[in-house]
């Protein structure tokens, strides 16, 4: 084999050249691999190549087999970067979250703070209150005896039994001189017993009501007028003058008794 042009050297522990690339009069680019026995042997860079690419194919193949085993789950698994410790951290706070609820009651009592559903539930129950109207257009009750004698009670415009703390409003009740009024539902049964709650005060105000409304009175000038009526009230005290007031007009005697 004759050796047309040496392309790449190196030297050894020992100085000496070794020739890594080198190529053939026919233009053949040769490279001296081991022989295993201790010698180098010439290998067509070519075949080197070849076999080298038929290495990777077989190993790409390998791998390509390998994933296509792999179930869906297994695959974003391995793109997810999860990691033997994260696992074993995860495992950890599952263990501390078992620990917690162990602690946690099942049912709300009076020995805990807890509020369950059904507690939240009947306490929200018990609590509220419903508008309870004559009619399914929630009109109010024109009197009492129409509240009390009602064989229907309405609620959001649909038949309704009323409950504790339910109430209703009466246009003109009897009893408390054709006034409007509101009653509350008392009864804890399913028959309603109607209190009276409060009177409303629909009457309007008066001119004078209006004048002082508007006239920007407070609290402080209504104090501060009393002080100034104070001194009028004593500067109207003063008698007469007496028989020297003459000779002495700026003395001025003050009756207080």
């Amino acid at each position: 084999m004759a050796v047309h042009k040496v392309t790449a050297v190196a030297r050894d522990g020992d100085g000496q050249e070794q020739v890594l690339l080198f190529r053939t009069a026919a233009s053949q680019v040769v490279c001296p691999v081991p022989d295993g026995q201790g010698g180098v042997e010439g290998v067509f860079l070519d075949e080197l190549l070849d076999q080298h690419a038929e290495e990777i194919n077989g190993n790409t193949q390998a791998v390509a087999a390998k994933q296509d085993a792999l179930t869906q789950a297994q695959l974003y698994a391995a793109g997810s970067g999860i990691t033997a410790a994260k696992v074993g951290a995860y495992d950890g706070y599952a263990g501390q979250i078992a620990g917690i609820q162990g602690k946690i009651p099942a049912q709300a009592d009076a020995s805990n703070q807890l509020a369950d559903k059904a507690f939240v539930n009947s306490t929200v129950s018990s609590l509220s209150a419903n508008f309870v109207a004559a009619d399914a257009q929630n009109s109010n009750f024109a009197t009492k005896a129409a509240l009390t004698g009602a064989q229907r009670y309405y609620h959001a415009g649909a038949q309704y039994q009323p409950t504790g703390k339910d109430y209703a409003v009466v246009l003109q009740d009897e009893t408390q001189g054709g006034a409007q009024t509101r009653y509350v539902n008392v009864s804890a049964t399913a028959a309603p017993s109607w209190q009276l709650q409060y009177v409303v005060n629909d009457a309007p105000f008066t001119a004078a009501q209006n004048s002082a409304i508007d006239s920007g009175i407070t609290a402080a000038k209504v104090a501060a007028y009393d002080g100034l009526m104070q001194d009028i009230d004593a500067i109207r005290k003063v008698s007469s003058l007496p028989s020297d007031a003459s000779s002495n007009p700026r003395t001025l005697y003050l009756v207080t008794g």
